[in-house]
């Protein structure tokens, strides 16, 4: 699993962007990190859901934004940024990464100031 942010208005060309040399390097695309999958399907990543007690999640973390996902400013005072997971294959008899879909989340945001950035929960 490899996670990536992506600039909202640029999102055709990483969904595009399926087959690649090294999944680190995606068109339109920052790379957060790997996640191996033997480590993904483990109870350190497991959420749980119910009426009882709400979302449960094993893990959290904290992701610092690049900048750079955040270049329509202040041509537009507002904005979405895209976090993607994305299951990554490798076929070895071609020596290429495939991109096996994954989840997106879109975070929607907006200047306050040119060092401020307030997240919209929509």
């Amino acid at each position: 699993m490899a996670l990536y942010f992506v600039n909202w208005d640029n999102t055709n060309g990483f969904e595009n962007d399926y087959e690649f040399v090294d999944y680190r390097v995606r068109q339109e695309a920052t790379f957060i990190r790997f996640i191996d999958w033997n480590v993904f399907g483990t109870n350190d990543f497991r959420a749980e859901q119910s009426r009882r007690t709400g979302r449960v999640f094993n893990h959290s973390e904290t992701l610092l934004i690049p900048r750079e996902q955040f270049d329509n400013y202040p041509v537009f005072p507002w904005g979405t940024v895209m976090l993607a997971a994305s299951f990554i294959v490798y076929c070895e008899t071609r020596n290429i990464y495939f991109d096996g879909n994954g989840a997106r989340l879109e975070i929607k945001y907006r200047f306050i100031n040119d060092n401020t950035i307030e997240f919209i929960n929509r």
